[in-house]
């Protein structure tokens, strides 16, 4: 009988000891074999301020089966190394066995004028507790890829790559009914209701009550219900000048709950990016924070 109970202590530590290595690895998110990234494109390359640009990172998936990730491309500045710039949107994608190209959800573009600079991007996934981690390359460095953005070769620039230039000064919307500024007053999704496993977007309703053009960068926070001080995910930082007037504009890419997901309750707002690197909410013409809360279910 004592033996018994031996064995069946040793079996049941030992079965503790293999879910707390699987439940590590999945915090680490470096399955083995797994998912590794060995190149990431630029379209068009080199990048020019003032245009569009995507990214398309090259994947390795070294499993026999495919394997399910959900991941985006940081941009960080030079000068900024810890602390990413800029994103794309998640992109929920399964990929198979072998090397696939995956173009990323969303663009991101500078403002035209902008002086050279110089970025690095790394290929980054969502784990169990979602944490950003780095795509490694399969000899476990994280992967990261360095480029130069500048004006359009009929221009010239300011400033030698590698030294930040200075942001355009950018007026914040005023929160007031009888003030000028620019302002959010809806938020359409599409599809509405969003579905579970379907790409859905976000289209914002601007309100310009300036009777100038309004030049501005934003993009879109969604919050989970459970942690209103954090976001959740975004969409990708775009740059618009916004006439006079009443403007709808759908944000660049789209946002995917990973298919088998239960319902949840999310909230969005409208956030625009001050000389900071802040990001501000917009606020309806009465003052008050834009938010617009909706349900996703399978």
């Amino acid at each position: 009988m004592t033996k018994l109970k031996v064995m069946l202590v040793a079996a049941a530590l030992a079965a503790l000891l293999s879910f707390a290595a699987i439940r590590a690895q999945a915090q680490t998110g470096t399955p083995a074999p797994g998912v590794y990234v060995a190149d990431l494109k630029l379209n068009p390359d080199p990048p020019r301020a003032g245009n569009i640009f995507t990214f398309t990172p090259s994947f390795q998936n070294t499993a026999n089966e495919p394997l399910n990730f959900v991941w985006r491309v940081l941009i960080y500045r030079a000068d900024t190394p810890n602390r990413s710039y800029t994103d794309t949107t998640w992109t929920s994608t399964s990929f198979p066995t072998g090397s696939s190209d995956q173009r990323s959800l969303g663009d991101w573009d500078l403002p035209s004028g902008t002086a050279c600079d110089w970025y690095f991007a790394r290929v980054v996934f969502r784990d169990a507790d979602n944490n950003q981690v780095p795509f490694t390359t399969t000899d476990g460095k994280v992967f990261e890829k360095g480029f130069t953005t500048c004006p359009p070769l009929d221009t010239t620039a300011a400033t030698a790559p590698g030294v930040s230039p200075t942001p355009a000064p950018t007026t914040p919307p005023v929160a007031s009914p009888s003030g000028p500024g620019l302002f959010v007053s809806d938020l359409k999704l599409n599809p509405d209701p969003p579905r579970v496993g379907n790409t859905f977007t976000f289209r914002p309703t601007f309100q310009n009550t300036t009777n100038n053009l309004f030049t501005i960068t934003w993009r879109v926070l969604i919050y989970r219900a459970e942690q209103p001080n954090k976001s959740y995910t975004d969409t990708s930082l775009v740059t618009t000048g916004f006439p006079t007037g009443t403007t709808e504009l759908v944000t660049p890419g789209g946002w995917v709950v990973p298919p088998g997901t239960p319902c949840d309750w999310y909230f969005a707002r409208v956030v625009w990016q001050d000389v900071n690197n802040n990001l501000i909410p917009f606020t309806t013409p009465d003052g008050k924070v834009y938010e617009k809360g909706f349900t996703t279910c399978p």
